[in-house]
């Protein structure tokens, strides 16, 4: 989302820059027969995809500032309390099972409910929505041989882009390797982890210092690191070492 012009001058930056490579693209398609079709296409599809969003992102932004926007809107702040207490109640979760899902105690979800979240900060009602709106999936009924971080982490590329939904990759609360609906449709083999969130995998200092010499790169607007399928491997090794737990629940996401 744009925030203010000085972002707003950068998005159309942006939209005319990307707009220049994917001409570029469709030309060095037809004037390069030695790129296989499918990665030339692959390419253009993920910079469209791209372009598109940019696209979306003005828009929105100059229909606010044209006004347009329904301010009853705004009193969904007052109902958020409540609505995050009966969304609990309609999962089947009690405080407990909330307090463990994202890393807190207990008496912690049973004081910010007796006081409609009144002391929550904005970041902690982020880690309880995402508590309610990920719903675990019941894991095989056999245990495949092998690397078992989902299934085979591994695997998670080629199983991503054969599901319709998107999935998160949770080794526990607040550590999780997600993946964007949009990167995936266009093929763009890519999983993201939050950077602030590094912190609570396993063996944080580890993954972290491999992330930095690794060359990993950051999306600056998200403030995640892309994982490309060369990488999987050695993080997934990071986690599983030896006193740390080992298992991963695959969590279906609402997209964004």
């Amino acid at each position: 989302m744009i925030r203010n012009e000085r972002q707003y001058r950068f998005t159309k930056t942006q939209v005319r820059r990307f707009d220049e490579t994917l001409t570029k693209l469709k030309s060095r398609e037809s004037e390069n027969p030695d790129v296989h079709p499918l990665m030339a296409k692959a390419q253009a599809d993920a910079v469209s995809s791209q372009l598109a969003d940019l696209r979306k992102q003005l828009r929105e932004y100059e229909s606010l500032k044209s006004g347009s926007f329904d301010f009853n809107e705004l009193m969904v702040v007052n109902s958020l309390p409540t609505m995050l207490i009966k969304a609990r109640i309609a999962r089947g979760m009690t405080q407990r099972d909330l307090a463990e899902r994202i890393g807190l105690k207990e008496q912690q979800i049973q004081r910010y409910e007796a006081t409609d979240y009144a002391s929550a900060s904005l970041g902690r009602i982020y880690d309880v929505v995402e508590g309610l709106v990920f719903e675990a999936i019941p894991p095989p009924s056999r245990k495949p041989k092998g690397d078992v971080l989902f299934r085979s982490l591994r695997s998670a590329f080629p199983h991503m882009i054969s599901t319709v939904k998107d999935f998160r990759f949770e080794v526990r609360p607040n550590a999780s390797i997600y993946v964007r609906k949009s990167e995936r449709d266009s093929g763009v083999e890519v999983a993201r982890i939050r950077q602030g969130c590094v912190r609570h995998f396993p063996n944080a200092k580890e993954l972290q210092s491999y992330i930095d010499r690794s060359g990993i790169e950051l999306d600056p607007p998200r403030r995640d690191y892309l994982i490309s399928p060369e990488h999987i491997g050695r993080i997934v090794t990071i986690l599983k070492q030896k006193g740390q737990s080992s298992g991963v629940a695959a969590r279906q996401v609402v997209q964004s």
